[in-house]
């Protein structure tokens, strides 16, 4: 009797007991850039696949991408200053290793934010009449990564 009245007792006090969800089935994620889960490093994806993870986050950082007005986009920059950023490279290994991928777009680059008392910051927004700008910046990473990046999050965190 003593045990069924604490059965009854702990179901009462944490009633979710009983209607527990099956967590497998939800979208994990993690966020991915050049030193978290970088391409080159085959343990984090196999771990992360292992604790159950189903999407990975990646920065499409604009400031990485096209660093002067008029350059050519580079997708896989090499250069002082960014470290095996290669958004290609960490693209096709989300998807060779069974991860769906979110796109994080930000990191406008300096000569398209505004400044806030004379500094850039790649998470300030564009100016106003560079919007025209940050369209096709926002096409061109749409149409490169079609079918294989379905969801994209513009940068949220404005200061």
């Amino acid at each position: 009797m003593k045990k069924m009245m604490f059965i009854l007792l702990i179901f009462c006090l944490f009633p979710f007991l009983l209607f527990a969800e099956d967590y497998s089935t939800y979208p994990w994620g993690i966020y991915s850039d050049e030193f978290v889960m970088p391409p080159n490093n085959e343990n984090d994806y196999i771990k992360a696949k292992e604790a159950g993870i189903k999407w990975i986050s990646i920065a499409a950082l604009w400031n990485h991408i096209q660093v002067n007005k008029g350059d050519k986009l580079n997708w896989n920059p090499s250069r002082e200053g960014i470290t095996d950023y290669k958004l290609d490279a960490r693209v096709n290994k989300a998807i060779a290793s069974g991860f769906n991928i979110h796109f994080f777009v930000a990191g406008f680059p300096e000569w398209i934010a505004e400044k806030k008392d004379g500094v850039w910051k790649k998470e300030y927004p564009p100016k106003e009449d560079k919007f025209i700008e940050w369209k096709n910046w926002c096409k061109n990473l749409a149409k490169r990564y079609k079918g294989k990046v379905t969801n994209f999050e513009i940068y949220p965190e404005g200061e």
